[in-house]
This record gives structure tokens, C-alpha cells and sequence, in this order.
């Protein structure tokens, strides 16, 4: 009974990486609708073609997901609230908390860039709450 159990969990999982998170069917739509229009997907320009549409829609979807995550949780999360909590302290300290606070926190370049300057939360400590976007180009390089 646990081998049945653990396979169909298995199994879920594997769905949900393969189609949800690696967006196959999308791959299989696309490489469905370039094969009716006449266009090899094997061949090496089928291919890129398929690779580069393929590429630029997910990238769109999962930007618009992570931007619709991340304003939910900003609005509960206001500048106001970072302000506070980094106004505390003081020197080192601040920017370490700074950093820390940005890295767990989805305040990231893309957002705190337009988002910030008009909510006026200029502080010492709130080039560091650029963490993320450092953290990344670290991670990933």
C-alpha cells in the first residue's frame, strides 16, 4: 500500500514540475502550431524559432505572476512599516538588517525603483534593500 501511495505521489509531483512549472504543454502547443503552419520544429531553425516564442512567452507569464505575487504582498508589507523597522538601528548594524530585510522580503529593482521614491523612503539603508536582485546575479551568475 505505500509503494502505491508514494508512486502516485510521485507521479503528481512529476506533473506538476513537467507541465505547471516547465510549462511542457506550452511547448507542445507551440511546437503544434509551428508544425501546421508548414515549419519543421526538429530542424535547426524550427527549432530556434520554437526555442525563442517558446522562451518569450514564459518568461512574460512568469513575470506577470511574480509581479502579481509580489504587489499582493507589498500591500500588505508597506514602506512605511520598512522605514520604521530600519529606522532602529544604526550604522552597520542598519545595513546588515537592510540586507537581510531585503533579501526576505520581495523588495526587489524592478519594484522598489519606481516604487520607492515616491513613497519617500529615503533612508541610508534602502540601497541595500536591493538584496535580491544582488543575491540573484550571485546565485545564478
Amino acid at each position: 500500500m505505500k509503494g502505491i501511495f508514494t508512486e502516485a505521489i510521485k507521479t503528481a509531483w512529476d506533473f506538476f514540475q513537467n507541465e505547471i512549472l516547465g510549462m511542457g504543454w506550452l511547448k507542445r502547443l507551440i511546437s503544434t502550431i509551428l508544425n501546421a503552419c508548414g515549419l519543421d520544429t526538429a530542424s535547426r531553425i524550427g527549432g530556434s524559432i520554437q526555442f525563442f516564442i517558446y522562451d518569450t512567452i514564459k518568461i512574460m507569464i512568469l513575470l506577470g505572476f511574480l509581479i502579481l505575487i509580489i504587489s499582493y504582498i507589498q500591500s500588505y508589507f508597506p514602506p512605511e512599516r520598512t522605514k520604521k523597522i530600519l529606522g532602529r538601528f544604526h550604522g552597520i548594524w542598519a545595513n546588515i538588517i537592510a540586507a537581510l530585510l531585503g533579501t526576505v522580503t520581495p523588495f526587489c529593482s524592478c519594484s522598489s525603483g519606481r516604487g520607492f521614491p515616491h513613497r519617500e523612503l529615503f533612508i541610508p539603508q534602502s540601497g541595500f534593500l536591493q538584496t535580491p536582485l544582488t543575491m540573484d546575479t550571485l546565485a545564478f551568475g
